[in-house]
């Protein structure tokens, strides 16, 4: 029950004692991704504080995403969150991995506003992203 796109096909390809794996999902209709809506637009606060809720539900299925920056953040035309990109991702038991994940995340978003004038980030974001991390999960991101 998470917002990822649905897969189409897989590939395997096995070398010695290791793999080579591809997979192919299906696109997520009218979606951009979050970087090129802040480019655009705000996302008002409770779209952050949905963002926070959002990690926090795949903290807590113990999905870490090993990428997760404002370029694997898609946000479809009614407005819903989704995350793409799960090369090295895995599952994991709780632990500082997820702390270190949503810094990750910030310093994403703080890295492309420090290169585009145009880009609709502030502090004041972020806290509404924690905000909704910390109501929907008991670990603490910050």
């Amino acid at each position: 029950d998470l917002p990822v796109p649905n897969p189409v096909a897989a590939h395997v390809k096995r070398v010695g004692l290791s793999y080579q794996a591809d997979l192919i999902t299906a696109r997520i209709p009218n979606a951009q991704t979050l970087a090129e809506h802040l480019h655009k637009q705000r996302l008002p606060a409770s779209q952050w504080q949905e963002l926070g809720k959002l990690i926090a539900r795949f903290h807590d299925a113990g999905v870490y995403h090993h990428d997760l920056n404002a370029h694997n953040i898609m946000l479809d035309i009614d407005g819903v969150l989704w995350l793409i990109d799960f090369d090295k991702g895995r599952v994991r038991k709780p632990g500082a991995w997820q702390k270190a994940n949503c810094q990750r995340l910030r310093r994403s978003l703080e890295k492309l506003g420090s290169k585009d004038t145009e880009f609709h980030y502030t502090q004041t974001d972020w806290q509404a992203l924690l905000g909704g991390y910390l109501a929907a999960s008991d670990a603490s991101p910050a």
